[in-house]
């Protein structure tokens, strides 16, 4: 079992989100699983660059899903994509220069903030968007606004 294993738990119940956040998971886990064997920089930041692409299309999907139900949150939420986004395109950068490498220390954050940021802010939004629309089907309820 890697690092970055998708547990039925993380589950916000929208097909869509989850299988998005799956597809973090298997990403993060292919960075750790290159960071271990030894894979080349180049091996390395192809993978990270994969990550932070998919991570920029998810945290889009999932803003646009807050503004179209007018999530209180949403400034805050936003915030957390951000900094988070900075972070690893910081990573990325120094990744690509050779003045940084990526660590056990780099991939345990990067779980811990996945997994917090599901179980806590994600699960926020399905919570109020369940609440206002009466449905937990997030893209469908932001649809049809």
């Amino acid at each position: 079992m890697g690092l970055f294993t998708w547990r039925d738990e993380y589950s916000v119940d929208h097909s869509q989100i989850d299988g998005q956040h799956r597809g973090l998971f298997h990403l993060a886990d292919e960075l750790h699983e290159a960071m271990m064997h030894g894979a080349g920089r180049e091996v390395i930041s192809k993978t990270l660059s994969q990550l932070v692409e998919y991570t920029c299309k998810h945290f889009r999907d999932e803003e646009m899903v807050m503004r179209v139900n007018a999530y209180p949150l949403y400034t805050e939420h936003k915030a957390e994509h951000d900094k988070l986004t900075a972070q690893v395109l910081e990573l990325k950068r120094g990744l690509e220069s050779g003045n940084i490498t990526i660590t056990m220390d780099t991939m345990h954050f990067l779980r811990e903030w996945l997994e917090k940021h599901i179980m806590q802010l994600d699960r926020q939004i399905a919570a109020h968007v369940a609440a206002r629309t009466g449905r937990a089907d997030l893209v469908g309820a932001a649809a049809r606004r």
